[in-house]
This record gives C-alpha cells, sequence and structure tokens, in this order.
C-alpha cells in the first residue's frame, strides 16, 4: 500500500490518494486473458465441427443423435468463454478498487493509514 498524498495537500477530485498493491489482481487478469485465448480458440474448432455436422446430418451421414451433441459441446465452450469474460470484468472491478480516489476537492486534514498498515 502506498499513500499519495500528504496532510493539509490539496487534492481535486479524482486524485490518487492511496494506492493498494495491484499485482495479484493484475496477474490474475493476464492468466484469465490467455485462458480466453484458449477458450476462443477452442470455440471456434467446435463452431467448425458443428458447422460440418449439420451439413452431413442434411444429407443423411449423420446421427441425430451426434448432431445434438455437437450442439452441446458448441453451447458448453461459449457458455465457458463468457464465464471468462465475467470474471476478467470482475477481476477490473476489482483493480478500480486498488486505487482509492478523492470523491470531491478539498484538503486532506489526516491520514489515517500509512504504509505498511493492514487495508480492510
Amino acid at each position: 500500500m502506498a499513500v499519495r498524498v500528504t496532510e493539509n495537500q490539496l487534492v481535486k477530485k479524482g486524485d490518487l490518494l492511496v494506492q493498494i498493491d495491484d499485482r495479484e489482481t493484475l496477474s490474475a487478469i493476464k492468466s484469465l486473458k490467455e485462458t480466453l485465448k484458449s477458450q476462443e480458440a477452442d470455440l471456434k474448432y467446435t463452431n467448425g465441427l458443428h458447422a460440418r455436422n449439420q451439413a452431413i446430418f442434411k444429407v443423411g451421414g449423420l446421427a441425430r443423435e451426434k448432431l445434438e451433441a455437437s450442439t452441446v459441446a458448441c453451447a458448453g465452450k461459449q457458455a465457458a468463454v463468457e464465464a471468462t469474460r465475467q470474471k476478467i470484468a470482475a477481476q477490473k472491478i476489482q483493480l478500480d478498487y486498488l486505487n482509492i480516489r478523492a470523491p470531491f476537492d478539498g484538503i486532506v486534514a489526516v491520514i489515517l493509514l500509512r504504509k505498511g498498515n493492514l487495508a480492510t
């Protein structure tokens, strides 16, 4: 944690007051983005297989059961991609909480947190 202001300092709305270590959150976002890339590639591949299965089914070369399994696989992959996107969005929101900004213009009267204090 780093306190970015001093007592009696003039601040404007939006100025950074306290910055909490964000390395863990940034690492999680990076990892989730890599997972998302992999999931999107897998989804693209599964969608391609499903499209081929539909074409083969239309000419009578594939059982309905196989086509339905292909449809379910596509839905599952799409759900996984969306879940990862939501996790990334949640981590980005968490990242915003780690940077505490001035809610309005004013003067910092007293600083109750110091570097090394536990910020809950």
